[in-house]
């Protein structure tokens, strides 16, 4: 967490957020960008946000769900990494 001072500089508090820890950055982005890319690059911005749109609409309930199941291996595989990056023993979309 970001906390503003009197004077305005930011210092941060609580604990950091690995992203090895967040379902969205070790999931969700990944599978969205092969989703939204898997064809060809989009022509123009209006087909971008139409790809994003589709495929946030074609997210599968269970694959949320099987991702957040993996959850307790990747905490405990970053404690046992004393917090170093675990990415690599999860590779998979």
């Amino acid at each position: 967490m970001v906390v503003f001072t009197k004077d305005l500089s930011t210092k941060t508090r609580g604990p950091v957020i690995p992203p090895d820890l967040n379902p969205c950055d070790y999931r969700l982005w990944a599978w969205m960008k092969q989703r939204v890319y898997e064809e060809s690059m989009p022509n123009t911005l209006e087909e971008l946000r139409r790809r994003i749109l589709q495929a946030w609409d074609d997210l599968p309930t269970d694959l949320i769900q099987e991702w957040l199941r993996e959850f307790p291996a990747r905490l405990k595989k970053t404690i046992d990494n004393k917090g170093v990056q675990i990415q690599q023993y999860f590779n998979k979309i």
